[in-house]
């Protein structure tokens, strides 16, 4: 059965968050997500989205629709983006995976990780 004030209560400990800092970064009293974690008050639609972006998760599973995780792209560059893209679609591949050496696309992905990762701030 799904529970928000639960599910809030272990993402926000998974994150080693605690209440009064989880109430900081959505700018509201740490009153409120007690609230919410006792299921006594419901957050706005712009709080459950602020709460998706926090902690990494789609409003489905938030809102208990999805049980799947979702991975935020927001403040990557284009070239980390497509990286994260690629590494995903490689993985939702069917094929064995029993290692015979890197395929060339999976050469070209490692590449452009150590590529991206070796770029400075300028």
């Amino acid at each position: 059965m799904y529970d928000f004030g639960v599910l809030l209560r272990q993402l926000r400990k998974n994150k080693k968050m605690t209440q009064q800092q989880l109430a900081d970064k959505l700018g509201m009293n740490k009153s409120n997500i007690s609230r919410y974690e006792q299921n006594i008050q419901v957050p706005s639609h712009e709080v459950m989205v602020e709460l998706a972006a926090i902690f990494n998760v789609s409003l489905d599973y938030l809102t208990g629709l999805s049980n799947k995780n979702a991975v935020s792209l927001n403040g990557l560059t284009e070239s980390q983006t497509e990286i994260i893209l690629g590494l995903s679609n490689m993985f939702r591949e069917k094929k064995p995976m029993v290692f015979r050496g890197f395929t060339n696309q999976q050469l070209e992905m490692l590449n452009s990780i150590v590529r991206e990762f070796s770029k400075t701030e300028q």
